[in-house]
């Protein structure tokens, strides 16, 4: 049968119509997909944010200046771009109340290549020194190590002939300077808590140990915090303190200015109210990118703390020390694996310490008026 070009029969015409209805379905589908994926990743959340190629689009603001030796040193591979820190639930600044400070949430920049001078140190990681809150509350009682754990784990230190060193006898080892001692171990205690003054320096100073403190500045003078008199009285009994920012804050959620306003100004106010060089940071929450490790470094600190575990520091990493938390979960026997000791035998007893050498002043538990250095709210 003949018939016309512009002429069809009725079961063509029908396939044809189907398969233009498929294609715009497809399309409106993909369309629909990529808003989905697209709205995912600026939430910041789910699989869609999480995926490398995703997340490595985040960036600070527009106007945050990226300096010129953002990546760390001795370092030829990190990107000097903020690469994606973590947890962009984490709230800027930590509420002064058990706000559990200090550890680590995730991913961090990459560290630079692990070459050069090292050391095996373990850098212990604390935070409270109180009883144990609720078991309830896991968050809490991590971070909580009791008076009476803290006397056994510095009775073993002393035991089995451990021997408390600084930051600062770390670096100048992976500096070429004098050996570090056998079984070395660094005690740093994170946030500036009270109960470090009235609690860990008395039991510090009677197996002669010292320790870093990393204090927040904006939070001195809070209920449950260092006032200024108990400060000058960790200095005076012979502990080393850090910063740890003026007010506690996320430096990979907050502006570039902000952030360094945070860092610089930390040294600066803990120098003023200590008279001593602050050389030492440790990064809030364990939170830090490439971009910020630069900022650590522009500020005049010579080295940082991280919350990634690990005993092997690096001179290559200066701005990435490892450290191990210790924490209310910790037996003694997780104890001596962490700070680098035997297994501590069945029933062990610490040596009863001596008391304090005559003249060492003792931390003052009393509250005082808190430091009126430059200490502004946060973004001011």
């Amino acid at each position: 049968m003949f018939r016309t070009p512009s002429t069809r029969p009725p079961r063509r015409r029908h396939r044809a119509r189907s398969r233009r209805r498929l294609a715009v379905l497809c399309a409106v589908a993909l369309g629909g997909a990529s808003i989905a994926v697209a709205a995912v990743a600026a939430s910041g959340s789910g699989p869609a944010a999480r995926h490398p190629l995703v997340a490595s689009t985040r960036r600070e603001p527009a106007d945050a200046p990226v300096t010129p030796d953002a990546t760390p040193e001795s370092d030829g591979a990190a990107d000097p771009e903020d690469v994606t820190a973590t947890s962009s639930a984490r709230p800027a600044t930590a509420p002064p109340q058990d706000a559990a400070p200090g550890h680590s949430q995730g991913g961090a920049a990459p560290p630079p290549p692990r070459a050069g001078p090292s050391v095996n140190v373990p850098i212990l990681l604390y935070h409270y020194i109180r009883g144990n809150p609720r078991a309830s509350d896991r968050e809490g009682f991590r971070l909580s190590v009791t008076p009476a754990n803290l006397e056994q784990q510095m009775g073993l230190l002393a035991a089995d002939g451990a021997h408390t060193v600084s930051l600062d006898d770390v670096m100048r080892a992976l500096s070429g300077g004098p050996p570090l001692p056998a079984r070395p171990v660094v005690l740093t205690f994170d946030d500036g808590h009270d109960d470090f003054a009235f609690r860990a320096v008395p039991v510090l100073q009677s197996y002669g140990f010292s320790a870093t403190a990393f204090v927040v500045p904006g939070f001195l003078g809070r209920s449950s915090y260092l006032s200024l008199a108990q400060l000058h009285g960790v200095v005076a009994a012979g502990m080393t303190i850090g910063a740890h920012t003026v007010h506690h804050v996320d430096l990979a959620a907050v502006a570039a200015s902000v952030a360094t306003d945070e860092i610089s100004r930390s040294r600066t106010v803990l120098q003023a109210l200590t008279g001593q060089q602050v050389l030492d940071f440790a990064y809030p929450y364990g939170i830090f990118t490439a971009r910020v490790i630069g900022m650590v470094r522009q500020a005049g600190f010579r080295d940082a703390s991280t919350t990634e575990p690990g005993t092997r520091q690096y001179a290559s990493q200066p701005f990435l020390l490892r450290r191990i938390e210790v924490s209310g979960y910790d037996t003694l026997s997780s104890f001596a694996r962490k700070a680098g000791l035997p297994p501590p035998p069945r029933g062990f007893v610490p040596p009863s310490p001596s008391a304090s050498p005559p003249g060492s002043p003792s931390p003052s538990p009393s509250p005082s008026p808190s430091a009126t250095a430059d200490i502004r709210p946060l973004g001011q």
